[in-house]
């Protein structure tokens, strides 16, 4: 499974190559080459690639039954990454910021929140490769997999500023 985590709130997406797609009028799409290259990092190869670009999962905590890594992200990414391995249940924090997740191994997990700020206790079970958010103001939140095995949930939300 890939999983593409990204945002576009001030950049784009920028394909050299269309897919041959056609425009509104049924023709080719055009390819601005010039364009294409003026997006590209040609400073970026050789180690610092290895260096800079490669995420290395780090395991952060673990406890009976679960392991959460952090996959750091690019210092330019305004997002960062973890990913919890869990049988069982786990409870964890929002830090402060919106946690947007997504059932990457395992069948099926139920998102427990406590409510909250005039919201009521949520409970919601999610299958193999659905994605689900957790307001911030929850403050924590349980993810309980009651399937055989263990499932992983990758989990991305704001860096803090600190």
């Amino acid at each position: 499974m890939v999983l593409e985590l990204s945002s576009t709130p001030y950049i784009f997406t920028f394909n050299m190559y269309d897919w041959l797609r056609l425009d509104l009028d049924n023709r080719p799409r055009p390819l601005n080459i010039r364009r294409a290259f003026d997006n590209l990092y040609f400073d970026r190869k050789g180690e610092s690639v290895q260096r800079e670009l490669i995420s290395r999962p780090r395991l952060l905590e673990c406890g009976s039954g679960w392991e959460l890594y952090h996959l750091p992200t690019h210092p330019e990414h305004f997002y960062d990454v973890q990913r919890i391995r869990f049988s069982g249940r786990v409870e964890l924090p929002t830090r402060g910021s919106c946690q947007v997740m997504s059932l990457v191994e395992g069948k099926k997990v139920t998102l427990e929140t406590p409510g909250g700020s005039g919201a009521p206790p949520v409970r919601q079970c999610f299958n193999f490769a659905e994605t689900f958010v957790v307001p911030a103001a929850a403050g924590t939140f349980t993810l309980i997999n009651e399937e055989a095995g263990p499932a992983m949930v990758v989990m991305a939300y704001i860096k803090s500023r600190s």
